[in-house]
């Protein structure tokens, strides 16, 4: 299992529409995690070029190699401000 991110507009119609830059840069759980349990890891995240104070940060979890690969439909999203 690895995460993943991309940077979508600010109004995140949830297309691939909406797809402002994504990167293939992936994080790895850094061993096997229990039902319940937690882990840290870390996503280095590259910003868009353009500035924009409302751009949303998708961070997902991914199978690699899957239809699509993301294993949820409810990612992790933040706003993020690229100055």
């Amino acid at each position: 299992l690895r995460f993943g991110y991309h940077w979508a507009n600010p109004t995140l119609r949830s297309d691939w529409q909406s797809l402002v830059w994504d990167d293939g840069m992936r994080a790895m759980l850094p061993a096997d995690v229990p039902p319940g349990g937690t882990a840290s890891l870390t996503l280095r995240v590259k910003a868009p070029a353009k500035p924009h104070a409302d751009y949303k940060l998708v961070i997902a979890p991914l199978l690699e190699g899957t239809q699509g690969g993301w294993t949820t439909t409810t990612p992790h999203v933040a706003n993020v401000a690229v100055l």
